[in-house]
C-alpha cells in the first residue's frame, strides 16, 4: 500500500508531527471494476498501434474510456441514445433542451458508437441488422465512425468555455473526435486480446498454423489473429486482404487460415 508522509498543521498530535495520507486504495479487498477496466485498457493501448501519449498527452482520455467501460457493464444505456445516423445529426430544438442537455445527447451517442465499433464491430447496438440496408459492411463502418466523431465535436462545441464543470470534458471530447478511428482500434485490441471477444481458434487449429512456420514469433501470430478478428467483424474486402497479406508475410498459406475458421476463401 502506497503512502506519503506529509506535515499537517491540524494534526491531533504535536504540530509538525509526521502523519500519512493514502495515495491509493488498500487492495486487500477485491479491486473495483473501474480499476480492472483501466488496467486492461492501459495494457491494450501498449499493445496497439496507438499507445498512450503517442499523439500528445491523453491520460485523461484513458480515464474517460475506463469509466465508459465500467458503465457499459454496470448501467443501462442512457435513454438519449438513438439508432441510425440521420436523426443523430438533426439539430435539437433549443427551446426544449438546455445547452448542457444537448451536449449530453451528442456525447452519449458518440460514446455508444465508440464502444459499439471498438468492442463489437458495429456502429450502434440498437439497430436490428449488423449492416444497414443499402450499405456494405465497410461503408457502414466508415459512416458510423464519421457520425461518432461529429457527435463528439458537437458536444465539445456546446460545453467549451461555459462556466460549468462539464467544460473540463471539452478537451477530452475533442481528442476523441480527432482520433476517433484510433480509439476504436484501441478498444478492438482490448476486446480481442484482453476480453477474448475476437476470433477463436481451437488449440489444434492454432498448432496447425504454427507448425507451418515454426520460427514465427508469438507477437507476429497475435497480429495475424487481430486481422482475422477484424475480418470476421465486418467481412470487408480490405480486412480480407489484410489477412492474406499478413499470412504471406509469415509464410502461411491464406487458404489454410480461412479453412481453419470455416470461412470460404
Amino acid at each position: 500500500m502506497s503512502r506519503t508522509a506529509t506535515d499537517t498543521a491540524d494534526s491531533t498530535t504535536d504540530h509538525g508531527a509526521t502523519c500519512y495520507r493514502l495515495l491509493f486504495p488498500d487492495f486487500s479487498d477485491p479491486r473495483p471494476l473501474s480499476f480492472f477496466m483501466l488496467e486492461n485498457l492501459l495494457a491494450a493501448r501498449a499493445d496497439s498501434r496507438f499507445p498512450t501519449n503517442s499523439c500528445g498527452p491523453d491520460e485523461a482520455v484513458n480515464v474517460y474510456l475506463a469509466d465508459l467501460l465500467t458503465r457499459l457493464v454496470s448501467e443501462p444505456a442512457p435513454p438519449t441514445v438513438i439508432a441510425g445516423a440521420t436523426a443523430l445529426l438533426t439539430p435539437l430544438d433549443k427551446c426544449d433542451q438546455s445547452r448542457r442537455a444537448r451536449a449530453d445527447h451528442y456525447r452519449h451517442n458518440a460514446d455508444h458508437r465508440l464502444l459499439g465499433l471498438g468492442l463489437f464491430g458495429r456502429g450502434d447496438l440498437l439497430r436490428r441488422r449488423d449492416v444497414p440496408l443499402g450499405l456494405t459492411a465497410e461503408e457502414a463502418q466508415v459512416r458510423d465512425q464519421h457520425i461518432g466523431a461529429q457527435a463528439y465535436r458537437l458536444a465539445a462545441n456546446l460545453i467549451e468555455g461555459r462556466p460549468t464543470t462539464a467544460a473540463v470534458l471539452a478537451p477530452i471530447l475533442r481528442q476523441l473526435a480527432q482520433h476517433f478511428a484510433d480509439y476504436v482500434h484501441v478498444l478492438a485490441v482490448l476486446a480481442w486480446r484482453r476480453f477474448g471477444l475476437g476470433a477463436q481458434l481451437s488449440d489444434a487449429d492454432l498448432d496447425d498454423l504454427l507448425a507451418v512456420s515454426s520460427a514465427t514469433e508469438p507477437v507476429a501470430m497475435d497480429g495475424l489473429l487481430d486481422h482475422i478478428s477484424a475480418y470476421l467483424a465486418d467481412r470487408s474486402d480490405t480486412a480480407r486482404e489484410a489477412v492474406i497479406r499478413r499470412a504471406h508475410e509469415l509464410g502461411i498459406d491464406p487458404d489454410r487460415v480461412f479453412d481453419s475458421l470455416s470461412v470460404d476463401s
